[in-house]
């Protein structure tokens, strides 16, 4: 599980601390998953899939995709956006840096522009 965990934090490019802080353990927790000291519990696998909407089977067993296809799309248009794109690719790589209270005030931004 330890380098599917390491191909998910590539995949969605985020670090290990802020991975970690989204899903609510330790930074040395994930280090560890990613040491294959460790293999995070059945309750943190599935917070890890519906935070990150990971497909479960693949974290687990490494069978099916990563993500669902819906998913796949999505990862593949925002890719698509970003290359060519230059201030996206800023604002999704300032986006990845955020801790949970930084992501909180955006959300707060975020619905408060789509109720305007």
């Amino acid at each position: 599980m330890n380098e599917r965990l390491a191909a998910l934090l590539t995949a969605i490019s985020i670090k290990q601390a802020a991975f970690a802080e989204r899903i609510g353990v330790a930074p040395s927790t994930v280090s560890q998953w990613l040491n294959g000291k460790r293999v995070p519990s059945e309750a943190v696998i599935r917070h890890i899939c519906q935070t990150f909407r990971v497909n479960q089977a693949w974290l687990e067993t490494g069978e099916g995709d990563m993500f669902s296809a819906s998913d796949a799309d999505e990862k593949k248009a925002i890719e698509r956006m970003v290359n060519e794109r230059p201030l996206a690719r800023a604002i999704v790589k300032s986006l990845s840096q955020l801790n949970e209270h930084e992501w909180k005030t955006v959300e707060k931004i975020i619905s408060s522009i789509k109720t305007e």
